[in-house]
């Protein structure tokens, strides 16, 4: 039985050996399903990073002049508030008018979907809505006379994390601090209710990410295993191989993959679920080559005693 830290060293030297790679056929079975384990936890690295500990200010910059519209909303003393993660308006009254391109809507039903904006009146392709239990904000950036789709940019959520948010309250706090103090509060308090919505959304994306990738990991493993038993094959005697060789090596060439759509999805959130497929097929084409090849022919997994 290894160690763990023998078992971690051993990981280390996988991120760019494929001669490592190839040696998971000697290892035990234990040792390939972690590595197949903290590769999946690796990939959830972007969401913890993006949810959790990038700057809240930058919720902000995904939504032009939202704070200016929020801005709008606190100056015309808007007498509701959002508590224990519902929206409650005095009178139950709702809301709706326009500021800086957006169209605000305030405990008002609405069908924020392509047919319900076409429907509506005012219509507009930029929006912020508040509905009971959810909050919903859209930004498309257009140039004039141009009626094509334009990549949006989204932020909705509900109000589960959102403690005590008045909006009357906010105005009235700053209504006795010169221009300067009020607009960093209407700010701090902007950043806090956007963070809020969009942080509730940390768990089912979580989810939904951990069975993403789990599946995606599992649909690549099959046929690439498949792929380096018939390559092992055509030059082994078949009774000297076993496919099981081939599922760890797949499994501990995770990792590699893993570690670097991280690192990309800390950067851009959206490229790493695009790139995973790609990188892996790129270390699977190199693992065939290294281990089928001459220059891999001192490495060959056949000459390893299989745990």
């Amino acid at each position: 039985m290894e160690k763990i830290s023998e078992v971690l060293i051993y990981y280390a030297f996988t991120l760019f050996s494929n001669k490592e790679v190839i040696r998971a056929y000697t290892k035990s079975w234990a040792v390939s399903i972690f590595a197949f384990i903290i590769s999946i936890f690796i990939l959830l690295t972007p969401i913890v990073y993006h949810y959790l500990l990038s700057s809240d200010s930058k919720v902000v910059n995904k939504l032009n002049n939202i704070d200016l519209v929020f801005n709008e909303i606190y100056s015309q003393q808007i007498n509701c508030k959002i508590d224990k993660g519902s929206l409650i308006c005095v009178d139950d009254k709702s809301y709706e008018f326009t500021s800086n391109g957006y169209l605000v809507l305030i405990n008002k039903d609405f069908d924020y979907s392509k047919e319900g904006i076409e429907q509506t009146p005012k219509s507009t392709d930029n929006i912020v809505v508040f509905n009971r239990n959810n909050f919903f904000a859209r930004y498309v950036q257009r140039e004039s006379g141009d009626s094509l789709n334009k990549p949006s940019q989204i932020l909705s959520g509900n109000y589960s994390s959102v403690i005590n948010f008045d909006f009357k309250e906010i105005y009235n706090n700053g209504l006795e601090s010169s221009n300067e103090i009020k607009d960093s509060y209407y700010l701090a308090s902007t950043i806090y209710f956007l963070s809020r919505v969009q942080r509730s959304n940390f768990i089912p994306t979580l989810i939904l990410w951990f069975f993403q990738f789990t599946l995606s990991f599992i649909l690549l493993l099959i046929p690439s295993s498949l792929l380096l038993n018939y390559g092992n094959k055509r030059g082994q005697r078949a009774d000297e191989y076993k496919l099981t060789g081939s599922f760890k090596i797949c499994m501990v060439m995770f990792i590699a993959v893993s570690f670097i759509c991280a690192l990309i999805g800390v950067l851009s959130f959206e490229l790493a679920p695009i790139l995973l497929t790609i990188f892996y097929t790129i270390r699977l084409l190199l693992i065939y080559l290294h281990q089928f090849t001459r220059r891999g022919q001192k490495y060959n997994i056949i000459k390893y005693k299989s745990i």
